[in-house]
């Protein structure tokens, strides 16, 4: 790995070496990466030709909310992926001590040098 790099999963060869005997095919969640994606429709290339609007972010919070049976949207926090979020919720409780289960995410253990803390 290059110097100054960040770990961050994906890495089956290594993942091969620490586990020769476990059983194949690997399953691999440490990318988000499902190798059963969800059914999708179709969604014209003009999606990713500009970042969405706030509106849009709103009507998908409140989608979020119906779905996950918030009491309202107020109570969703979409991100563009999980690392954005983690700073915040680390910022939730007071400082201390944690401990981190390994094999996880290698982002947890980093998680509290330089976080941002709520006072």
């Amino acid at each position: 790995m290059a110097s100054g790099a960040v770990e961050h999963g994906g890495s089956l060869l290594r993942a091969e070496r620490l586990y020769p005997g476990a059983p194949k095919p690997w399953l691999d969640l440490s990318t988000g990466i499902n190798p059963h994606s969800y059914p999708l429709f179709e969604l014209p290339a003009s999606v990713f030709a500009r970042l969405p609007e706030e509106s849009r972010a709103n009507e998908l919070a409140a989608v979020a909310a119906a779905a996950y049976e918030a009491p309202s949207a107020a109570f969703i926090a979409a991100a563009p992926g999980t690392q954005a979020l983690l700073p915040l919720v680390a910022g939730l409780v007071r400082p201390g001590r944690a401990a981190v289960l390994s094999p996880t995410y290698a982002e947890h253990a980093r998680g509290g040098a330089g976080w941002p803390r709520r006072r």
